[in-house]
């Protein structure tokens, strides 16, 4: 029996999604005499292990001049004192501007004591005669397609950089196993005509147990992409959908389209035909001659297991912009609306708060496993190399990832062996792996002059990277999701959705193990490293304006206190739900809950909140015998089969209508006290992750989660957020000094 380890991740950690940066933008209806209002917008960043945003806008940090710039980076000189690379250490950056002037023109990259290959140099004079690019010229050498197919193939992978990143799968995947002619030929087909490396490997070996010849394979991903393009809409799951046919879909590598026409006429479940895949698969992996695997020895004692965390929100970092608050350290958004205000006793009012959090949204959390008795070589750790493309050109910068780093030479000769050094790993030493990575990620990363093989100069950027030797790795490594209900049990309204009270969270860390965290009333989240005695420690957290403790402080029912430096005071029972609040002068609003199974208090049904005035407030669910429609509009956007109440001294102030399939619960719409309605455009999403690389590959989970498209308000205002696969040019670290990861346009 094949033992495991598992791992987890969270959205700010290697998880690969596919539909990312969210903006918000308030929308107003034209009025025929009505006031132009300026419209409120804000961007999310795109989630990826050490990435981030350059802007050079009002948010961008200023240049520093030459002499600061020399006095506070790892610069190497060449023999004529100029730059020839810059390091930098962790959590260091450059903007654009001082790498210009570090390198300034950087032609003294040329080599002029190094004579050209007599081929290079006249293809070097056909690139500029035809106006080529380089990197382009550089794919038809290393593998013979023509410029036009070279061109058609950048459009169906969306950018030149995609592509080499799938070259330099395939060049990785060449160093460990041994390809027959035609399996290189027919895989290298595959990604020339829009496939990832990843699915190319997994497409190869589906096109025998499918019946399909490649060609049709690669007609079949153009048209896929061709339709997923012209989808301008976010979709959201159904119930009834062929999910199972769409994970096999995405583990065989093929489109959607060419395993659903196979099924539709063939007698194979999708049962035995994912056995059937995955047997040809090993057998695929295996039969190849493995031509080495390098142990990293060096890094035996680099650390312990490693496991992906999450990045905590950091306090006082919040800027509201209407009812969306956004994290400046983080770039994350929360969406709230204030459902009822009390005032109440020397300040201490009860608020009613609705809040919305896309990182508390998931309904089923990102889990990965690996298989410890693999054997075969199935990451690499080594150097990832971007091309500043468009370098000293008066406009925003394009990096591209480089695929055959063999083509270029260093002007700082040390680097030409550096970015060749690589360790591969087999399945079971990936935590080995990830923390040979972070080592590499605490030491290296640089900027540095170079030439290509024609003569011409440019700038390069090197970062470590962990990457996948398929098919191995997608032979070993699995992601799967984990239900996440905890919002749902606790308050009712949907995934995302919370109350405005702190709460302590218990929730899956890992391969059984259980964790706890702290959830602000904004929804600040602050993971509990430990609990000694009473004392409770925080996670990266050493403020001192809250306290928590295991203890009663002498309330009944209480297991937790958590001290707030004014003197408030929050109790928490042993679920970890928030029972009371009392200020300093001995004023509380407490809470009581019902639950649907009082043994084991699960879930809650029922919140009886009593104010310091005596009113009471009940937040309650109510019977929904079958499925309606909010304010009888029949259609998938109305329809309801959950539907919570929030009451005050008896009268109903807010109904909350919510729809649940079987991939979770998302909210549909809201009345109000005078019967308005506001309308949630919202469903359950699925998105790709992948919990060990920072790329795709057949082997990524779907992960499930609720988002919003937009939200139409009684007053006739619109509040839309956009989702869709944009991808920033410039999302490296290294690029970044200083800079929050959101703009304010």
């Amino acid at each position: 029996m094949s033992r495991k380890r598992m791992f987890k991740t969270v959205i700010s950690c290697t998880l690969i999604i596919s539909m990312l940066l969210p903006y918000v933008e308030a929308v107003v209806p034209s009025y025929s005499n009505s006031e132009v209002l300026q419209d409120d917008v804000f961007i999310e960043p795109y989630a990826e292990t050490n990435a981030d945003y350059f802007h050079t806008g009002i948010d961008a940090p200023a240049d520093r001049d030459i002499e600061e710039l020399l006095a506070c980076t790892d610069i190497s000189l060449d023999d004529k004192g100029r730059t020839a690379s810059v390091h930098l250490e962790q959590n260091t950056g450059l903007t654009p501007g001082e790498v210009k002037s570090l390198f300034g023109q950087i032609t003294y990259a040329k080599a002029n004591t190094l004579e050209l290959d007599p081929v290079y140099e006249l293809q070097a004079e056909i690139m500029q005669i035809y106006e080529i690019r380089p990197e382009i010229q550089m794919i038809q050498d290393g593998f013979g397609y023509t410029y036009e197919e070279i061109d058609s193939t950048i459009f169906y992978h969306g950018d030149l950089g995609a592509l080499q990143k799938s070259l330099k799968g395939f060049l990785t995947a060449q160093k460990y196993y041994s390809l027959k002619p035609e399996e290189k030929s027919d895989i290298l087909d595959l990604i020339f005509g829009g496939y990832t490396n990843s699915q190319a490997f997994a497409a190869y070996i589906s096109s025998g147990i499918l019946n399909k010849p490649i060609q049709q394979l690669i007609s079949d991903k153009q048209t896929e992409i061709v339709e997923d393009r012209e989808q301008t809409e976010e979709v959201f799951v159904e119930d009834g959908q062929e999910e199972d046919r769409k994970a096999l879909a995405a583990l065989m590598g093929v489109p959607y389209i060419t395993l659903d026409t196979f099924l539709e006429g063939s007698t194979e479940s999708v049962e035995s035909l994912r056995t059937a895949y995955i047997q040809a698969r090993n057998n695929f992996y295996r039969s190849t001659n493995e031509q080495k695997v390098l142990p990293a020895n060096a890094v035996q004692d680099a650390g312990g297991g490693y496991t992906p965390e999450e990045i905590l929100d950091e306090p006082f970092s919040y800027d509201s912009i209407g009812e969306v608050s956004i994290n400046l350290n983080t770039g994350s958004f929360k969406y709230s609306e204030n459902d009822l205000i009390i005032p109440g006793k020397n300040g201490l009012s009860l608020e009613i708060n609705r809040i919305f959090d896309p990182d508390s949204a998931w309904a089923y959390l990102p889990m990965g496993e690996f298989d410890t008795d693999s054997t075969s070589t199935a990451v690499e750790v080594g150097y990832r190399c971007y091309l500043w493309e468009n370098y000293g050109a008066d406009e925003e910068a394009i990096y591209s990832e480089i695929s055959d780093i063999t083509r270029y030479t260093f002007t700082d000769s040390s680097l030409n062996s550096l970015v060749l050094s690589e360790r591969g790993f087999i399945a079971c030493d990936y935590e080995l792996a990830a923390a040979y990575k972070m080592q590499l990620d605490s030491e290296e990363t640089w900027v540095a002059a170079a030439r290509d093989r024609y003569g011409d100069s440019c700038i390069i950027v090197i970062e470590p990277e962990i990457r996948p030797v398929e098919p191995a790795f997608s032979a070993a490594f699995f992601n799967y999701g984990l239900t996440y209900n905890y919002l749902i049990n606790e308050f009712g309204m949907g995934h995302g959705w919370r109350l405005g009270f702190s709460t302590i969270e218990t929730y899956s860390a890992g391969y059984e193990e259980q964790k706890q965290r702290l959830i602000m009333r904004d929804g600040t989240r602050h993971n509990i490293e430990s609990v000694v005695g009473t004392t409770v420690d925080f996670e990266n957290y050493t403020l001192k304006d809250i306290r928590l403790e295991k203890k009663s402080n002498g309330y009944s029912g209480a297991v937790y206190t958590l001290f707030y430096k004014d003197g408030t005071v929050e109790y928490f029972d042993a679920q970890g739900r928030n029972i009371a609040i009392v200020d300093r002068f001995g004023n509380a609003i407490t809470l009581e809950y019902t639950y649907k199974n009082a043994a084991s208090k699960s879930a809650v049904s029922q919140i009886k909140i009593t104010d310091t005035l005596g009113n009471i407030v009940i937040v309650k669910e109510e019977n929904v015998a079958s499925v309606s429609y909010v304010d009888g509009i029949k259609d998938t956007k109305h329809r309801y089969n959950k539907r919570w109440t929030l009451s005050l001294n008896g009268d109903i102030v807010r109904n909350y209508y919510s729809y649940e399939i079987s991939s979770g619960r998302y909210l549909v719409g809201v009345q109000d006290e005078l019967g308005q309605y506001t309308y949630y455009s919202s469903g359950i999403g699925s998105y790709d992750y992948n919990c060990f690389i920072d790329q795709s590959a057949t082997n990524d989970g779907i992960g499930k989660k609720a988002s919003i498209s937009y939200i139409d308000y009684p007053q006739r205002m619109q509040k839309k957020f956009y989702v869709g696969n944009q991808k920033c040019q410039n999302r490296h670290s290294w690029l970044c000094r200083n800079t929050r990861n959101f703009q304010l346009l």
